[in-house]
């Protein structure tokens, strides 16, 4: 929504991504964070939208995705940070 949007915008975000309308893995760029506070991409998708050594923020994720985060961060190069 407009109001997440200017929310994540004035916490410093230089992109907000609309993950209904956008599929960042797909697009090409590359990016020092991804913040994915809906579970969408998961790490093993998001890898290669980061630069060498970017980090992967996963606030929602199952637990398959949690119990992995670590693996995929050694195979790929990445920090991966899961929550809550």
């Amino acid at each position: 929504s407009a109001a997440h949007r200017d929310l994540v915008a004035s916490l410093g975000a230089h992109r907000v991504v609309d993950y209904r309308t956008t599929d960042v893995a797909a697009e090409g760029e590359r990016y020092d964070v991804v913040l994915d506070a809906v579970g969408t991409y998961g790490v093993e998708r998001m890898h290669g939208a980061l630069v060498p050594g970017g980090a992967v923020l996963t606030v929602a994720t199952d637990l398959r995705g949690l119990l992995g985060a670590g693996r995929l961060a050694r195979r790929y190069g990445i920090r991966v940070v899961t929550g809550p």
